[in-house]
């Protein structure tokens, strides 16, 4: 899970020249012991288009051909990040408008801590 956030919060900085990033987390209990791990982050970059927004968790994907020329990288991040999540039983979203928002959530055990007195 940290290589998703910090992939997810490096592409946020890296496509916001101006504006800013915002990072969420919280857990909701889903039941006696599982609770829904939710991350956002979300940016005011410059978006992505309807065309490219069904397409974004693809493999070699970029948001314009110039991306790669001005930020390196190959279009696999997010691609990967969708792989791992739901490796993990989860899910990754893009929220729309076409401002950058991408969700992810996963459901996980949760196991009482013993405390000792």
């Amino acid at each position: 899970m940290k290589k998703v956030i910090h992939n997810l919060i490096d592409n946020a900085i890296k496509f916001t020249a101006q504006g800013q990033v915002r990072i969420r987390a919280w857990n909701q209990q889903t039941g006696e012991d599982t609770c829904d791990l939710h991350l956002s982050v979300q940016d005011t970059g410059f978006g992505i288009s309807p065309e490219l927004q069904v397409k974004i968790f693809e493999p070699f994907t970029q948001v314009d051909s110039s991306t790669t020329r001005r930020h390196g990288g190959n279009g696999l991040g997010l691609a990967i990040c969708r792989q791992l999540v739901e490796l993990m039983n989860g899910r990754i979203t893009l929220k729309k408008p076409a401002r950058k928002r991408l969700d992810v959530l996963r459901r996980v055990a949760v196991h009482p801590v013993a405390t000792g007195t």
